[in-house]
């Protein structure tokens, strides 16, 4: 039976199971509701998690639960990938959360569900958000109809089709400057009022990477010396506001 560390985070008894000699993983607890995992919306109390979490870089075995005695790990997973392993899947009561550069991957189900997130922090050092998966309510923020606003980190490689959808009151949207593809990222998520992406190179976009409503509104700030190169791309150059920013 897996051993798990607690430690206590504004008022969030947070859980990091053990991967390896220097690893943790944050862990997904649960709550039973007639003896089997529920979860879907008017489940109001599904989460233990609540209001506000800063998942830490480290963390401290203060008792030796899962190893020596004061031996650091650095947390480097949130949950595992699959359906309903998630770190926060339709945690409905978290309402903002901060991840450490120390995590690599965002899993399709990490956020999902988490009506009431309306805050995120990443970091550098995120690689990957993953997206659609078959057989997996995913991807890793879908559903977040109260996420407002998000910065996806210069780190941050990939992020997979419908990683976003459905965040319907998403309004501000920054793309770092690694990013190759965003097909089918903010599908659905009518809102969005300025993009700011750094990317030299536009990456590539498809028929549903953003909705109509966003390329005639929005504001797309890019940079300037790549403003031409935008201005002609597929689908960048359906964007009616595209204005230079110096980065």
């Amino acid at each position: 039976m897996a051993k798990y560390i607690k430690v206590n985070a504004n008022d969030n008894d947070l859980e990091y199971e053990k991967i390896n000699d220097s690893e943790v993983r944050f862990h997904r607890r649960w709550k039973k509701v007639y003896g089997a995992k529920w979860y879907g919306p008017g489940v109001d109390d599904y989460s233990h998690y609540h209001d506000t979490i800063e998942i830490p870089e480290t963390v401290t075995d203060v008792k030796g639960e899962i190893g020596p005695k004061d031996k650091v790990y650095t947390v480097t997973e949130l949950g595992t990938s699959g359906q309903d392993n998630g770190a926060f899947f339709w945690a409905l009561r978290v309402q903002q959360v901060s991840v450490p550069g120390t995590v690599s991957v965002l899993y399709e189900t990490t956020f999902a569900g988490c009506t009431n997130l309306h805050k995120v922090t990443l970091h550098e050092g995120l690689q990957i958000i993953e997206g659609f998966k078959e057989g997996t309510s995913s991807g890793a923020f879908r559903w977040c109809q109260n996420l407002h606003e998000i910065k996806i980190p210069d780190s941050v490689t990939k992020v997979g089709q419908c990683a976003f959808l459905m965040c319907k009151n998403l309004t501000e949207v920054t793309i770092g400057k690694n990013i190759k593809t965003l097909k089918k990222v903010f599908y659905s998520c009518h809102r969005i009022a300025k993009v700011t992406c750094r990317a030299i190179v536009p990456p590539e976009l498809d028929g549903q990477s953003f909705e109509n409503e966003v390329y005639a509104n929005a504001e797309l700030f890019v940079p300037r010396n790549s403003l031409e190169l935008y201005k002609t791309s597929p689908y960048w150059q359906t964007f009616v506001h595209i204005l230079p920013f110096d980065f």
